[in-house]
């Protein structure tokens, strides 16, 4: 009788990286270990990118979204490439974690744009003169030593209930 074969059966291997794709999330922002900075500040990056997020009356900052916003535009682009991952997970099952990873990229990628996106400060600002008494240049939002530019990143780890 001649029939269809099994040759390699890869059941547990495919159901596996399913359960890799169902189980783990993709998280952009700053994570608290990238969050130190090298200059004098008194505070991480984490706290200066959410202060910069939404604002803070009593330090005079106005908000400057770039997390959300980024992360947003994003969306629809990783959720095309997690599709994808995922049907290609059934016949390559080392594929699910790389959906994940070009996921987190594309977002991260998004949100660094957002900041630079932002543009510059008027070469007269208050802002402006108080990075030359520091000896800094240039006068873009929220990029003086790129440390917090540098700090967006992605983390893949357990889904949480």
């Amino acid at each position: 009788m001649k029939g269809a074969r099994v040759t390699i059966d890869r059941t547990k291997e495919v159901f596996r990286a399913i359960k890799t794709l169902e189980a783990n999330e993709v998280l952009i922002g700053i994570p608290a270990e990238k969050s130190p900075r090298k200059d004098d500040a008194k505070i991480g990056n984490a706290q200066i990118g959410y202060q910069n997020e939404f604002g803070s009356a009593a330090l005079n900052i106005p908000p400057r979204p770039f997390l959300i916003p980024g992360v947003k535009e994003a969306e629809p682009e990783c959720l095309k490439r997690l599709r994808a991952a995922a049907i290609e997970t059934l016949t390559n099952p080392k594929r699910a974690t790389r959906g994940l990873d070009e996921a987190g990229l594309l977002a991260v990628s998004k949100v660094k744009a957002k900041i630079k996106a932002l543009g510059n400060y008027p070469s007269d600002s208050p802002t402006v003169r108080a990075r030359k008494a520091k000896g800094f240049k240039g006068t873009a939002i929220l990029r003086v030593t790129g440390s917090l530019l540098n700090s967006i990143t992605y983390v893949i780890r357990k889904r949480t209930a």
